[in-house]
């Protein structure tokens, strides 16, 4: 104390003994003015998510409005069937598994697309995400991480819109044969099967 009264002239009045009448300790101490930066922050953070956001969401409505044509609607309905089939055999096998339900997971949906198609874990994810309609209660349990059928469809047509681009190739043509690839192969005897089954 006495070298910070030493070294500090403001606290070395009243004769050099370093104390001012009617002042405690703490109320000489020069203080930072407290400022609660965390709202700036927070804003600030949102806005650069939001600029991050943009353009994908812009991509996300060109796609929709490419697909929800007439044209695209027709190529969809062509391999409905077929997909059907598939997405059952999946998401059964995704029931299979301890807590498993009928739906599609993740993990299948990287295994359904990845089987004809090599992409990036950044390129499934967009997809998977593109197809799910989130709402605040879904995002408060697992439930988000699992799509139905519909799902299923926009996350392979994304996927499909994604490869298109890349290829610089018009889209739903390109729709048409990513959606057949998906069935095509080896699995298409199987799904024979299931349609005499069924």
């Amino acid at each position: 104390m006495r070298i910070a009264q030493a070294l500090s002239p403001k606290l070395a009045g009243d004769g050099g003994r370093g104390s001012t009448p009617g002042k405690t300790p703490r109320e000489r101490t020069p203080r930072t003015p407290r400022t609660n930066g965390l709202p700036a922050a927070v804003e600030h953070v949102v806005g650069e998510f939001v600029k991050l956001a943009e353009p994908l969401y812009e991509e996300r409505q060109r796609f929709l409005n490419a697909l929800h044509t007439s044209e695209g609607d027709a190529v969809v309905r062509a391999h409905v069937g077929n997909l059907k089939l598939l997405f059952a055999a999946t998401s059964a096998q995704a029931a299979c598994r301890p807590g498993g339900k009928q739906y599609l997971e993740s993990a299948d949906f990287e295994r359904i697309i990845g089987r004809v198609h090599e992409f990036g874990a950044h390129d499934f994810a967009l997809s998977f995400s593109a197809g799910m309609c989130l709402h605040v209660d879904e995002v408060k349990s697992t439930r988000w991480q699992q799509m139905s059928f519909v799902e299923f469809l926009h996350s392979a047509s994304y996927a499909a819109w994604i490869t298109a681009g890349k290829a610089s190739v018009p889209f739903v043509p390109h729709l048409g044969r990513f959606l057949g690839s998906l069935t095509a192969g080896r699995p298409t005897a199987m799904l024979e099967t299931w349609k005499k089954e069924g």
